[in-house]
């Protein structure tokens, strides 16, 4: 029997995850979409047939919709302005003459926009994901043993993603049977979060506390964080459903369509224990160009550097390989690059450039460099200077190298890096992950 082309979207997503799992174990070949093949092989476990797609790259559409006839659309949630970059992705599925579309409809003009083209549709419209707590309450959980949701009183019937998932894998094998539904997907249980904070203590073993601020506390906490107006903004009207009551309703929608229950928040909790009681290492991204190798010398030097002190993990990094999430997750950075007429290279420079956004959220971080040089006046504490003044712009606190190697701007050297030299990189980045440690750890 020959299956219908699927193409599943946000495939290692929360969702997208166990609709690609359930689907591979279904013997169900399908189509993922991802901006990159191997990570996503890497996550899952398994071969994968790929397509890129990047919900902000309109160009993307059409070669990753070609020939699709079961879509599966499940877009980024809390993100400001996610509703327009869909609307473009359903109008060139109906131009590919897409058959049917299953939607994880949290978008209300999104779901206009599939009911009146001409494909078939079935959508999922789930309540408060579990996963939420990890993508949102993490470091409250773990680190500060409290929930920081300005919730009020209400309830919801939180659902885990895993659930959702295979009820989409379920509708995406037989979409004749669901074909113009709209199912609601929910938990077994509608909890307040002093319930949730209850289950939490219990698993945790230690008190978590639901500290119930109200919205203006909230903002002020999330600003001190670094986060934007418009993500707040966007949180608060998410959390606001909770308050208002709007989503205190049950379904057994899970039940009728898998067989079985809905997993429970305790179950949950239990499966991610060692995530929220288990600090992480500490990363300490460090960034460099390099086009002869030596820069890239030294910087692998200068990461070993970093892992050498526990508790903390390097993330090593060309100008062409990071990315914005890796930025921003690191709590000190350690950037290199060649000397360019006196200063750092301009795809080093257009990292700073393109990054600015997470510059709110930088404020603090630990900063240093490293150069490297074609002759001994070549400019490296100069270029070294450049860098620390884009640092800086960030809000970083800056520190050279330790007195035990040169004690200035940072570890540079002429050519390719002997072993005193690599010495000393290895020293710098021990002291950013020494100091990161006393800020952050």
């Amino acid at each position: 029997m020959e299956h219908p082309k699927i193409l599943i979207t946000a495939s290692t997503g929360n969702v997208g995850t166990y609709v690609s799992e359930s689907l591979y174990r279904q013997n169900i070949p399908f189509i993922a979409s991802t901006r990159n093949s191997n990570k996503a092989e890497k996550k899952l476990g398994f071969k994968l047939e790929t397509r890129f797609l990047d919900f902000k790259n309109q160009k993307s559409f059409a070669q990753a919709l070609q020939d699709i006839e079961i879509l599966f659309l499940c877009g980024p949630s809390a993100t400001p302005g996610a509703e327009e970059l869909l609307m473009p992705l359903v109008e060139e599925a109906e131009k590919q003459k897409v058959k049917h579309v299953v939607f994880v409809a949290s978008y209300p003009k999104v779901m206009e926009k599939i009911e009146n083209s001409q494909m078939k549709y079935t959508f999922l419209k789930a309540n408060f994901f579990m996963q939420n707590f990890e993508i949102y309450q993490t470091e409250d959980i773990r680190d500060r043993d409290q929930i920081l949701m300005p919730v009020g009183e209400g309830k919801a019937p939180f659902i885990h993603t895993r659930d959702i998932g295979e009820v989409a894998a379920r509708i995406i094998s037989d979409p004749g049977n669901y074909e113009g539904e709209t199912l609601f997907l929910t938990g077994k249980e509608s909890l307040d979060h002093f319930k949730v904070a209850q289950i939490f203590s219990e698993v945790l073993g230690k008190e978590v506390t639901f500290l119930n601020p109200d919205e203006k506390t909230y903002r002020i906490i999330m600003r001190e964080r670094g986060f934007s107006k418009p993500w707040i903004d966007a949180m608060i009207a998410v959390f606001g459903k909770i308050k208002s009551g709007k989503v205190n309703h049950i379904t057994d929608t899970v039940q009728k369509v898998l067989g079985r229950a809905p997993i429970s928040l305790s179950e949950y909790a239990i499966e991610k224990k060692k995530h929220f009681s288990e600090k992480d290492p500490i990363p300490v991204l460090v960034l460099y160009y390099s086009k002869t190798g030596n820069t890239k010398a030294l910087a692998k030097a200068i990461a070993e550097g970093v892992n050498s002190i526990s508790g903390t993990k390097a993330i090593l990094r060309s100008t062409a390989q990071v990315t914005k999430d890796e930025f921003l997750s690191a709590k000190g950075i350690i950037a290199g690059s060649p000397v360019y007429f006196g200063g750092m290279a301009a795809e080093l420079k257009k990292i700073f450039d393109d990054f600015v956004s997470c510059r709110k959220r930088s404020e603090g971080k630990i900063g240093a460099a490293f150069a490297t040089a074609a002759n001994v006046s070549g400019g490296k504490e100069t270029t070294m200077l450049s860098i620390h003044q884009s640092l800086l712009i960030y809000g970083m606190v800056i520190t050279g190298d330790p007195l035990s190697a040169t004690g200035h701007y940072g570890t540079s050297c002429v050519g390719e890096p002997d072993e005193s030299t690599k010495e000393n990189g290895a020293k710098l980045g021990a002291r950013v992950a020494e100091l990161v440690q006393k800020v952050f750890g």
